[in-house]
């Protein structure tokens, strides 16, 4: 405990995190003893990586007690998810923590490519998917374990939410609205899942944040070159949206705006190494290769759970790119609403974790607070466009949105998890849209619309996915 001591600051801090310690560890204890399968070693290392990241939070100038108990309220939540799929994986389906069972092909696919690469590297090398290579790199140091590769995940996870904190606070926004966006993005149940499987959306969402604290300043600094090369292993498309970030967060009131550009006209380039790479050397087929993209999304309305959407817009894997534009306002409607509050057990392939990712209010609600942030804008522009740092603020959110709008014109809002790198640059919007416009009448009339339409669209959309699943096949 001493080092919470030395970090820390006040002694309400302190008493929390020592506090939250004790409570963490002995829920996540009695989760192990109820759900075996991880070995205690990857226990004490899950450990590890919590405390480490409350530290880390501890130091930043965001933080605040409160803080620092939704950041262990967000690590137990994670750490229960992970606990919970390694014994799915393990013991559940007759596996073991070297040897597990891993029924969705997604996950399945990097354990098994980087099982693959570790045992015939000359054959296999640039022959897998990118993201493989950090299972491969992991396990080559640890042994074969699926427990140290879910704990890769919640790694990311953790750091993410820091990010999210640190980025508020340069952002010009109080210690206490830094509190709010942690506990804003806890509440994200979809976004929280991604930190306990196998699966590149936590590194995404990392590395999406790690470029957005890094364009804070002027002239981006390393971090943006590891934000880069994560982006490149995790999903290299990426590396294009920290391009446009480049672009959209670039300080236009500086006084040295020609060096400025220069210098991020460069990093421009190093954001798309990664890129390029992937794209020549064979480990990884971009959404720039139409083709590719098209067949990759029409296989998959094969899933039961595509077949309403197929029967209402077609196959849109066989849509030119032009039409998919012209769908994007019905494709953003679907990304936004699911995974659906039903269908609990639907995504279990994944883990019992995904379970956790079907509790979709909060998402709603922020998707809400966030669409009446862009209604605002006029308001907003007028009240601080001559603060740079809520202008950045703004442009951060407007990233964010792009960011989230590709994967609906790539994969028509199907495989909305395509779109969670992209979300927790819209939380410092939705923390202001809240300070700003959360008592005013028009901010309630709108939430009151929402909810209304939000509860008809939800009965038909459980109507027609039910219709869909209990007919035949609309592709047969």
């Amino acid at each position: 405990m001493h080092i919470f001591n030395q970090v820390l600051r006040s002694e309400r801090q302190r008493r929390t995190a020592v506090g939250g310690l004790v409570v963490y560890l002995a829920v996540t204890a009695a989760l192990r003893a109820a759900l075996p399968g991880m070995p205690l070693v990857w226990v004490g290392v899950m450990w590890l990586i919590v405390v480490t990241a409350v530290l880390a939070y501890g130091r930043t100038r965001a933080c605040t007690w409160q803080g620092m108990a939704v950041m262990y309220v967000a690590a137990t939540l994670v750490s229960a998810g992970v606990i919970a799929d390694v014994w799915y994986y393990t013991v559940y389906s007759g596996g073991t923590d070297s040897a597990p069972v891993l029924l969705n092909p997604d996950v399945n696919r990097h354990w098994s490519q980087a099982v693959d690469f570790l045992e015939s590297p000359a054959e296999w090398f640039m022959n897998i998917r990118a993201f493989s290579y950090v299972p491969a790199a992991v396990m080559w140091v640890f042994g074969y374990s699926i427990s140290a590769c879910c704990i890769i995940s919640m790694a990311f996870l953790m750091t993410s939410l820091v990010q999210v904190a640190v980025i508020c606070r340069r952002l010009g926004l109080s210690r206490r609205q830094c509190t709010a966006a942690l506990i804003v993005m806890t509440c994200l149940c979809y976004w929280m899942s991604m930190g306990c499987t196998l699966l590149k959306d936590a590194m995404s969402i990392c590395a999406i944040l790690l470029a957005a604290r890094s364009m804070l300043k002027a002239r981006p600094g390393a971090l943006l070159l590891v934000a880069a090369l994560m982006g490149g292993l995790a999903r290299p498309p990426l590396c294009g949206m920290m391009v446009l970030g480049l672009v959209l967060t670039f300080p236009f009131k500086a006084p040295d705006k020609g060096r400025i550009a220069l210098v991020r006209l460069v990093w421009a380039g190093v954001c798309l190494l990664p890129w390029y790479a992937a794209n020549h050397m064979g480990v990884y087929t971009s959404p720039a290769n139409y083709a590719a993209v098209q067949e990759l999304v029409n296989n998959m309305y094969v899933a039961p759970q595509h077949y309403a959407y197929y029967e209402l817009f077609g196959n849109t894997g066989t849509m030119p790119l032009w039409q998919r534009v012209l769908m994007l306002p019905l494709s953003a409607c679907v990304q936004m609403l699911v995974p659906f509050p039903w269908n609990w057990l639907r995504d279990l392939e994944f883990g019992p974790s995904f379970v956790y990712a079907h509790f979709a209010y909060p998402r709603y609600i922020f998707e809400a607070i966030f669409i009446f942030f862009v209604f605002m804008s006029r308001d907003y522009w007028q009240r601080y466009s001559s603060d740079s740092k809520r202008v950045t603020l703004y442009m951060l959110a407007v990233w964010g949105l792009l960011c989230w709008l590709s994967s609906c014109v790539i994969y028509g809002g199907t495989v909305s998890r395509y779109g969670l790198s992209a979300v927790a640059l819209m939380a410092p919007a939705v923390v202001v849209c809240l300070s700003d416009y959360g008592r005013r009448r028009a901010f309630r009339i709108w939430l009151t619309v929402f909810a209304v339409t939000m509860l008809v669209v939800l009965c038909v959309a459980y109507r027609l996915q039910m219709s869909a699943l209990n007919g035949p096949n609309p592709l047969a």
